[in-house]
């Protein structure tokens, strides 16, 4: 399993603190320090669309005008504009074999 996100984001301290309590194997994976190649976003936009994008992060209030216009212009604009700026992705991002989560309501994360 990985885990992607950034380690200040509250719902990424919360679900590996609900997967290490758990004693589930998985790998970090800091989205600031290993931003996603084109390759994952592109799989990951296509399975979210426009929710991947964390229209309640910093990163959106500040370049809110670039989204807007990035989802204006299509799909690889803004698929560009996750790829500058990683910590626009909703996080976290959990993916277990071909399965892939957003946010912490997923299946890794529920009650067992």
């Amino acid at each position: 399993m990985k885990l992607y996100g950034i380690p200040t984001c509250d719902s990424v301290r919360k679900a590996r603190r609900i997967l290490d309590q758990r004693g589930a194997h998985y790998q970090y994976i800091d989205l600031r320090q290993n931003p996603p190649d084109d390759a994952l976003l592109r799989d990951w936009f296509a399975r979210f669309g426009s929710a991947l994008v964390n229209k309640r992060s910093t990163t959106y209030r500040e370049h809110k005008a670039a989204v807007l216009a990035a989802e204006a212009a299509g799909d690889d604009a803004l698929i560009a504009l996750l790829h500058k700026y990683p910590t626009l992705i909703k996080r976290p991002v959990i993916s277990r074999d071909d399965d892939v989560w957003l946010g912490l309501n997923v299946p890794p994360l529920q009650s067992p």
